[in-house]
């Protein structure tokens, strides 16, 4: 695992729900390279090799995620604003929680 992935850490029945761009290693979840992946490409076809089926999957899930912090971004503006911190200096912090 490269350096920057390094203080990343998952429990066995956790993981993290990544892009291509992550490592495919233990804790990360990542969709099959050199396979069709984004929603799009299954308007025509419905996906029939397994891989297609978990990167099919995969897309739908993230694409769930992406809307929740959509409306989480929508509900609390100061979201859009803020700073990146490094994951060793975010691990430490509370979770927010959010009532409508």
């Amino acid at each position: 695992m490269t350096d920057q992935f390094k203080d990343i850490e998952s429990t066995d029945d956790k993981y993290y729900l990544c892009d291509a761009a992550y490592p495919n290693t233990r804790g990360f979840l990542t969709p099959y390279l050199n396979t069709k992946y984004w929603l799009a490409d299954f308007r025509r076809r419905r996906p029939v090799t397994k891989e297609e089926k978990f990167n099919y999957a995969h897309a739908q899930l993230r694409n769930v995620i992406e809307r929740a912090y959509a409306v989480l971004k929508a509900r609390f503006p100061i979201l859009k604003q803020m700073a990146s911190y490094p994951f060793p200096k975010q691990r430490g912090r509370g979770c927010l929680f959010c009532n409508p």
